[in-house]
């Protein structure tokens, strides 16, 4: 499967004539008039008689923020102007696969040189103005921009004389940029609970980057049910469970801390930071990255256009609204962020920038409880940027060391783990590339089952909701297919849970094809099976007599046989050994198992199969 990264660049083109009389669009931005009103109040917090002092410190980050135009790389190739997929304000956004950029291997040498001047004139700054809050927040940006965080968090240790909430805000960004995520999640609550109500709800509202029908349904609630389902919404944007902390919850306020920072300065786009960067900033973050772009040939002008850019591997991590409105009847689909052609927002982990949906979760019923059972590996690499020659990504200081880890995860509709969670957690006990596999009862449920490689920078994440009914004892029901290897032969399902999971099989491997019954065996009854695979378009393989049954005393032909049903009601596990021909092509293929007694309605159930030499 080819799943794409997204990449986003951000141009204003002030200076150039396809955007000369723009007309401004009407921001839709909701902290625009919150960071306007804390701008105001924190010019107030200045003493007068460092108002001078304070003026120069403005005016060399505002002379910083402009020599990003002067010193930023040059891009000679790249799009001089082609369509926007969004305009938002004075803002021309490309989203997708548009562009190659990657983090340069360094900085401008002239750039470094003005970062760390700008740094000794904020630092002197705050050590005469230690009360001023606007400078404190320089700081700690511009020491992140060098990914510096744990010296900003320095400055923080113990708060300086500001406002408790400004002070944790500042500490939760820090620790957010060093990827401590559960000390972010407690920084940033402390700052939220120093606030007033309105301001904390801005705060905490998705607004930006929520789909239509989510923000419309948000709008329709009493406060107390507005603030539960906000809870709810980011605890199910958390992109990996197998991560302490909400690293998207404190991804939306380490942007909300940064707006507040930026807000009414100058930017690298010739335009002060408004309502309209105020939005980029909420749904796709703050820029990593920045280029020069020549004017076209065919321009009257000469200036050249600025382009700020988003994580490379950024993608819409916030959920939408077919997983918001209704998580269990949610799809796979719905969870893969790389189905959004354009999305409305980006995000990308640290730990694992670079995330493919990979892996399976299937479906044991016993009664009023089922099992699920989940395998999952380290894709292929088929992200836009797997066949460029990129250098590796750095591994931030938390996750230095980590070794590779998967685990499944259980959550109820409101986003929470399973009260079972040691049992979801237990990544250790089960080898990388086996089965993990929990009991869950009746009810509605999100399962995630997930891998990550901090090293490798890499992830693989497959989830979706769950519906689990209860099924009477004499109820007939057909698991899902579990592909095995061919020996040993399996009596029961937790045995074969035990091996090493089958992803992808090549043209003539051999293998066991396993399913559970539940509900049979009331009665003494011969079962009559078909086994069969088809191309993912439906059409039928007509090669089928070609592949071999093994699956004990039966007599199989074309996949086809009987055999007596189990003495007693209840799980049976049931295998059969196939063997695929030879010259079947790649691809992706469908594997239809059917199952007919005497009496009842024929059951059926298939699964997905990747071919792949």
């Amino acid at each position: 499967m080819t799943a794409p990264a997204t990449s986003l660049a951000t141009v204003v083109g002030a200076s150039s004539p396809v955007f000369a009389g723009l007309c401004l669009l009407l921001s839709l931005a909701t902290a625009g008039p919150t960071v306007a009103q804390t701008a105001a109040s924190l010019e107030r917090l200045a003493p007068p008689d460092s108002a001078a002092l304070r003026e120069d410190l403005e005016r060399a980050v505002d002379s910083y923020e402009r020599s990003r135009r002067r010193y930023a790389p040059t891009d000679w190739f790249g799009d001089r102007g082609g369509a926007c997929d969004e305009y938002i304000g004075r803002m021309c956004l490309r989203l997708g696969e548009a562009s190659d950029w990657w983090f340069p291997e360094e900085i401008p040498e002239r750039m470094a040189r003005e970062r760390t001047e700008l740094l000794m004139r904020l630092e002197d700054g705050q050590r005469r103005l230690p009360g001023d809050p606007w400078l404190l927040g320089q700081l700690v940006r511009y020491l992140g921009e060098g990914s510096e965080w744990g010296i900003a968090r320095r400055h923080l240790e113990p708060c300086p004389p500001v406002s408790a909430a400004w002070c944790r805000a500042l500490h939760g960004l820090a620790l957010h940029g060093e990827g401590r995520y559960v000390d972010a999640e407690r920084a940033f609550r402390r700052a939220l609970s120093e606030m007033t109500e309105d301001r904390r709800r801005a705060w905490l509202d998705p607004d930006e980057v929520a789909d239509d029908g989510t923000r419309d349904h948000l709008e329709t609630l009493p406060d107390s049910a507005w603030e539960e389902e906000v809870e709810r919404f980011w605890r199910l944007s958390d992109p990996f469970l197998l991560v302490p902390g909400n690293d998207r919850w404190t991804e939306h306020l380490a942007r909300r801390t940064m707006i507040e920072i930026r807000y009414g300065r100058d930017s690298a786009y010739r335009i002060r930071f408004r309502d309209d960067l105020t939005e980029v900033t909420l749904r796709y973050g703050w820029e990593v990255g920045w280029e020069r772009r020549p004017a076209p040939v065919t321009s009257v002008r000469s200036e050249t256009s600025v382009v700020g850019h988003q994580h490379p591997y950024s993608l819409p991590w916030a959920i939408g609204d077919e997983v918001a409105l209704d998580p269990p009847t949610s799809s796979v689909r719905d969870w893969i962020p790389q189905t959004r052609r354009v999305p409305r927002t980006g995000y990308a982990p640290l730990y694992a920038p670079n995330v493919l949906p990979d892996g399976e979760l299937l479906r044991f019923p016993r009664g009023r409880e089922t099992v699920v059972a989940a395998s999952i590996g380290l894709p292929r690499d088929t992200s836009w940027h797997a066949e460029h020659d990129h250098p590796p990504l750095p591994v931030p200081d938390a996750f230095s060391g980590r070794p590779a880890e998967s685990g499944l995860f259980a959550l109820d509709p409101a986003g929470r783990l399973h009260a079972a969670d040691e049992q979801m957690r237990d990544r250790e006990s089960t080898a990388l590339g086996g089965y993990h596999h929990v009991t869950l009862p009746v009810g509605d449920w999100v399962v995630s089952v997930e891998y990550l490689d901090a090293a490798l920078s890499r992830g693989a994440r497959l989830r979706r909701g769950m519906r689990i009914e209860e099924r009477l004892l004499d109820q007939p029901t057909l698991s899902d297919l579990i592909l095995l290897q061919t020996s040993p032969e399996p009596e029961t399902l937790e045995a074969a849970l035990g091996s090493r999971a089958i992803g992808t099989v090549a043209p003539g491997d051999r293998f066991r094809v396993g399913w559970e019954t539940w509900g049979l065996g009331r009665k003494e009854e011969a079962f009559s099976y078909s086994l069969t695979l088809m191309e993912d378009d439906g059409g039928i393989i007509d090669r089928v007599a070609g592949w071999l049954g093994l699956g004990g005393d039966e007599v199989v032909s074309d996949l086809a046989w009987t055999e007596r049903g189990p003495d007693g009601l209840g799980a049976h596990f049931r295998s059969i050994e196939v063997e695929l021909p030879p010259d079947l092509a790649e691809g992706p293929y469908l594997l239809r198992l059917e199952l007919a007694t005497s009496g009842r309605n024929r059951l059926a159930t298939e699964r997905r199969l990747l071919l792949r030499r």
